[in-house]
């Protein structure tokens, strides 16, 4: 039942599988681009999840194409310690705080004690309802049971 809830939630259940294979000759559809933040906004998240938050050079930027970026799948790769987690952290928190729109990202992350200390410190701040892929497949819907 837990996997077959989300499917629905996400709009990928049968009753929506009207999905056609893609043709070149077809057109894709324009994904609307309606701003949801500013960089005033993601100051002031950074500034809740880190008491002494400012940015490093680039991540400003990084974090706009996040937050408005009308692409399914965004890819960063960046050295250790450049704050990747973060990139997509305070974007997310963002598109909550202005948006009544549900939305689903899966950000992973290839540590156990940077997934803790991240799943902590958004759960202290009820920044976001966050958990394991794990859980999600067993039907573990956190705070939020989409059902």
């Amino acid at each position: 039942m837990g996997i077959v809830a989300w499917q629905k939630y996400l709009g990928l259940d049968e009753g929506s599988r009207n999905l056609q294979v893609a043709r070149p000759e077809q057109k894709k559809r324009k994904i609307e681009f309606i701003p949801v933040g500013s960089t005033v906004d993601l100051s002031r998240v950074g500034g809740r999840l880190y008491p002494h938050f400012c940015f490093r050079e680039g991540q400003m930027l990084v974090m706009l194409v996040v937050l408005i970026c009308s692409t399914e799948f965004l890819c960063v790769q960046a050295l250790p310690g450049y704050g990747k987690t973060l990139l997509f952290h305070v974007p997310l928190i963002v598109l909550k705080k202005k948006t009544t729109q549900p939305f689903v990202s899966f950000v992973f992350v290839p540590y156990i004690p940077l997934k803790e200390n991240m799943k902590m410190r958004l759960k202290q701040n009820d920044a976001l309802n966050v958990g394991d892929v794990s859980s999600l497949l067993h039907g573990d819907f956190g705070e939020k049971d989409p059902t």
